[in-house]
């Protein structure tokens, strides 16, 4: 405590200096007059009584000096100068302190962004109880390279057989229609079995979970809602009893409300309701449809499970080798599962933003050591007059933890504004969204990237500033630090420039590859189009009839609307990357192609589909709205299922049938292939097949394409209106343009390390000008022109950077193959990338070097030669 009080009173000292200097000069004041005062009392004259008393009590100025450090915060006061002083030197050099601010900006932003995705992907545990006892379970062919769904027969099994599991549950996303609100909602749910929330370990903050018998189709009309949906239809306040709402046209009792960080299998989940399958679907094998994850029992572990596992899925080879033959099961910790794709992607990034950080800091101080030369005659007068060399480099280290603290701030935002962009890219490519977010982790990390900078660039530059030769630095003309090499500091930029080119290499093709990606035809026109999905609850629409009377009725009227020039409907939209499958049989009159028909995609399409979305037609017929129940069966076919079916398969001789369809339908047309799965994907062969023709009850789901004349958003409010007028229950949901649907986000590196490239050349030739001026003085002196010496400094620029283009360029060829898999159609080695980098990073060593050699171009030798 008596500790404490000492320092706060040495910190009051901070706003009272004057005050306390004039206290300490009063009180020695008043000890030298009463020791004059004691010399006149013993007979001595008062004019040597004062000097004897001055002479004991000793140097005035020294006690006073040291009491003032006794009594006040000393070193505090002391850094509050080297602030204020800084701060003023600073603002007086603002094109100096912009460029170092905003090049570790680029580098703390970016990797601080990094570190957040990183850590919330790959280092943050799962935010369930004993994470590291979850586990993802999915089946595997011997001949897959990939892990897959799981049929329901087999979990069944799984949950039965299994003795390593505390507990293990299934789960599948849904979409569900919620009704009886005031605006009907389209909801993202999942199906889950009873285990689901055990096999977690997460509790509801109301209410309880599902009972173990609450997947029986009579008691599965319950579900368990997240708190962000409680609070936005019925209120925090409300009470959970007796609360139900309409899902799919059945009322359905809210049991139990789930924290609101809770966000399994991700955060737009909503709701959950029962996984209520009948006895015949849970002895389906063939159907892989569901997500497995269970729980490790205490005292086994995963290579137990993995054991067991493969013991089971043997007895189920064995048992069903119709089905099982060659599959096995696949056992993964489920944090792997869920970020297993993307962690080399990840720490790939992290790897070549840490180097972006590293250039930075290495940029920045030489920039830093250049501006610390050209004060060194401060840095001489501070040491003639006393100051140690501990006390010159506390000032610089002071100047650069005023940059790092700027720089931190800017790139912190930076940062915060990166993790907004990546949230709708990487984000959705996981199975479950992570939370990514600024937290005090990532703002510790910030703050340690800045606070570790000032080590990184300030304290070299201090420590060789600080080796003041007084008689060399006083001079006019003096040059600094004697002896001081340059070789270290090209070393240092030819990696710099190497890295750079690196990452403008990589980068390079990424964005080569993301402009052939969206310059590929997808087989139809995206302009002026809109899409929105709807799903008709089975207990409104239970057949067929009732979804086509409901669908044409929608498009009848929605094409009546003001600037809409058409509108038809489809099962599977394109680009959203899902196709349904299913095997094909095939009848013909005369066959000319031999072996088995392939799986083919299957989409079920209103009239007018290909004319709303120009689908080129190649031959026979498109689909009409002739094509009823009451008419012979018809199909169209693309181009690539119409290769597997012969010249002949447009004139209505080809039959085909699915076969879970006994139903023969004639193929009448053959349209052009389309990229259904995505930019990148090849076509596969597929079927379109009229919607009014279909005997699924089950295909309740359709996707409205509705083109306009006039800008597409605008014709949303009048879209939902028609529909709601012939079903006010009915929700749309994913209201958007095909244009967002081709959308891609390409990062920027690539201009932060050219940015960084640029200043740290102009960093080391400006550092080299200032070094070299008395050798350009006494070359102009001895006749050489301005123009020579302009070369003179831009060749030595340009060597630098041809070092590090021809480094850079080896490097390049060897870690671009690292994204390989990233990029769509261009090589790794691509020629014309490689030579526009070296374009590109040739133009910045010529700007980066200009200003330099302009300065060199106009040294005065007299003034250079000064003194000497």
């Amino acid at each position: 405590m008596a500790n404490l009080k000492s320092f706060l009173r040495r910190l009051q000292t901070l706003w009272r200096s004057e005050q306390l200097h004039n206290e300490i000069a009063e009180e020695m004041r008043f000890h030298i007059d009463q020791r004059a005062a004691d010399n006149i009392q013993r007979g001595m004259p008062p004019a040597e009584a004062r000097k004897e008393a001055e002479r004991r009590f000793g140097g005035v100025a020294r006690i006073q000096e040291q009491s003032y450090e006794l009594r006040s915060a000393g070193w505090i006061e002391s850094f509050v100068q080297d602030v204020v002083y800084g701060s003023r030197l600073l603002r007086r050099t603002p094109g100096f302190t912009l460029a170092a601010v905003l090049t570790l900006a680029l580098g703390i932003g970016a990797s601080t962004a990094m570190f957040s995705i990183l850590y919330s992907m790959l280092l943050r545990p799962l935010p369930y109880p004993q994470p590291e006892k979850l586990v993802s379970l999915a089946e595997k062919h011997i001949s897959a390279a990939s892990r897959g769904p799981v049929s329901a027969a087999n979990f069944y099994d799984w949950k039965d057989q299994s003795r390593a599991f505390s507990s293990v549950a299934a789960y599948t996303g849904w979409s569900l229609n919620m009704t009886g609100t005031d605006t009907p909602e389209r909801l993202k749910g999942a199906l889950v079995s009873p285990e689901f929330f055990d096999v977690l370990g997460v509790l509801p903050v109301r209410g309880r979970t599902f009972m173990p018998d609450e997947d029986q189709s009579a008691k599965s009309d319950v579900a368990v809602v997240s708190s962000k949906l409680w609070d936005r239809v019925f209120g925090p306040k409300a009470q959970l009893d007796g609360q139900s709402v309409v899902l799919n046209g059945t009322r359905t009792s809210i049991i139990g409300i789930m924290p609101a960080d809770f966000a399994f299998p991700s955060r737009e989940i909503e709701v959950w309701v029962p996984l209520s399958l009948s006895s015949k679907n849970r002895q389906n094998r063939e159907g892989k449809w569901l997500n497995v994850i269970g729980r490790i029992r205490p005292g086994a572990n995963i290579a137990q499970l993995r054991d067991s596992m493969n013991v089971i899925a043997q007895r189920l080879q064995q048992s069903y080798p119709g089905t099982n033959a060659g599959w096995g099961v696949d056992v993964v910790p489920l944090h792997e599962n869920q970020t297993g794709r993307l962690r080399s992607r990840i720490l790939t990034l992290f790897a070549a933003v840490t180097l972006l950080l590293l250039i930075a800091c290495s940029n920045v101080a030489g920039l830093w050591l250049t501006r610390s030369i050209r004060r060194r005659r401060e840095f001489a007068i501070r040491a003639a007059i006393g100051a140690g060399r501990s006390r010159i480099v506390r000032q610089l280290l002071t100047e650069s933890l005023l940059l790092s603290l700027a720089a931190g701030t800017c790139g912190l935002a930076l940062g915060y504004w990166v993790i907004q962009i990546v949230r709708g890219t990487i984000l959705n490519a996981l199975p479950a969204n992570p939370e990514i977010v600024m937290d005090s982790r990532v703002l510790a990390f910030g703050l340690m990237l800045s606070l570790s900078t000032v080590v990184v660039f300030g304290l070299v530059p201090a420590l060789r500033v600080s080796q003041v030769n007084l008689q060399h630095s006083l001079k006019s003309g003096g040059q600094g630090v004697p002896g001081s090499k340059l070789t270290g500091r090209r070393l240092l930029v030819v990696s710099q420039v190497a890295l750079s080119f690196v990452l403008l290499a990589g980068a390079g093709l990424l964005t080569k590859s993301f402009i052939r990606l969206v310059s590929v035809n997808p087989g139809f026109d995206t302009h002026q189009m809109l899409t929105m999905e709807m799903n008709l609850p089975r207990a409104r629409y239970r057949t067929s009839a009732q979804h086509n009377a409901f669908l044409q009725h929608v498009l009848e009227r929605v094409r009546q609307i003001p600037g809409v020039e058409s509108a038809s409907a489809v099962s599977d939209l394109p680009l959203r990357g899902n196709s349904m499958t299913f095997k094909v049989l095939q009848q013909v009159a005369q066959r000319t192609t031999a072996g088995p028909l392939p799986d083919a995609g299957v989409r079920w399409v209103a009239d007018d589909y290909f004319a709303t979305m120009r689908i080129p037609l190649l031959s026979g017929r498109l689909l009409d709205k002739h094509d009823t129940p009451d008419t012979p069966l018809t199909a169209i076919v693309n181009r690539t299922m119409a290769k597997y079916l012969g010249p002949h398969a447009a004139d209505g001789t080809v039959k085909v049938h699915l076969e879970e369809d006994p139903r023969w339908f004639s193929i009448v047309g053959v349209v052009d292939d389309i990229k259904q799965i995505g930019l990148d994907t090849g076509e596969v062969p597929a079927i379109y097949f009229p919607h009014a023709q279909k005997s699924e009850d089950w295909l309740t789901w359709m996707s409205l394409v509705v083109r306009t004349s006039v800008k597409p958003e605008d014709e949303v409010n009048a879209i939902r209106a028609q529909i709601w007028q012939g079903d006010k229950d009915q929700p749309l949901s994913r209201v958007r343009t095909l244009e967002e649907v081709t959308a891609e986000v390409v990062g920027g590196f690539s201009l932060a390390a050219l940015t960084i490239c640029l200043v740290g050349l102009y960093g080391v030739v400006a550092y080299s000008v200032s070094q070299r001026k008395h050798e350009i003085g006494l070359r102009i002196a001895l006749g050489a022109s301005h123009a020579s010496v302009f070369r003179m400094v831009l060749a030595d620029g340009a060597g630098m950077a041809i070092g590090g283009i021809v480094f850079g360029l080896l490097g390049a060829l060897m870690a671009t193959r690292l994204i390989k898999s990233l990029l769509f159609r261009v090589d790794p080695i691509d020629i014309g990338t490689f030579i526009t980098v070296t374009v590109l990073l040739a133009v910045v060593a010529f700007l980066a070097s200009l200003s330099p050699a302009r300065n060199a171009s106009r040294v005065d030798p007299m003034v250079a030669l000064r003194y000497e």
